[in-house]
């Protein structure tokens, strides 16, 4: 159901690309690290996913009428693997003049998906991310205005818990962390 209204917005505010007979193309541009799945939204983790929701809504064509959803991949890690600030930005501009994508996905990590969300302001195609939880992306008005992120959002989770806290009127406080490595 997410999937179907996320699309559906998504289809409503572009223009799609007219193809053959009367189906319109509507093209996600992905951008994640290929193999790295230390960060939850690697192409490993995420990609079966948007391969079968693809697959799904083109199946279905009361999800959305005349319309054909295809995706091209950019690789956004770097020789080792992690998110690459250099590497991002630069498929994504390779992406978005070969395939003109309607829409990108990802990139996650804070220092990627800032250099690539950027250019969406710039280029008015939106940017939809799990990542880029960081204080500076609410800056929606004029660095970006067309970022959607569906993740952890630190604003949001401080908002959270001190709601918590003062529903639960609790004036001490305690952190555990744990770390994997």
């Amino acid at each position: 159901m997410r999937v179907r209204w996320i699309l559906w917005v998504l289809t409503g505010l572009m223009v799609c690309h007219v193809s053959e007979g009367s189906r319109t193309n509507l093209t996600l541009a992905v951008l994640l690290p290929k193999d790295n799945t230390v960060y939850p939204w690697a192409w490993p983790r995420v990609g079966p996913a948007i391969e079968l929701a693809i697959e799904k809504i083109n199946e279905d064509q009361e999800l959305l009428p005349n319309i054909h959803v295809q995706f091209v991949f950019g690789n956004t890690g770097g020789e080792d693997g992690t998110c690459s600030e250099m590497v991002a930005p630069l498929v994504a501009v390779d992406l978005k003049f070969a395939y003109n994508p309607n829409v990108f996905i990802g990139p996650g990590c804070d220092y990627t998906a800032s250099s690539v969300a950027r250019f969406m302001g710039h280029w008015k195609v939106p940017l939809i991310t799990a990542g880029a939880a960081a204080y500076g992306f609410n800056n929606k008005v004029h660095m970006y205005p067309l970022m959607t992120r569906t993740g952890l959002v630190y604003k949001k989770l401080g908002e959270y818990v001190a709601q918590i806290h003062a529903q639960f009127n609790w004036t001490s406080r305690a952190v555990v962390v744990y770390m994997d490595e």
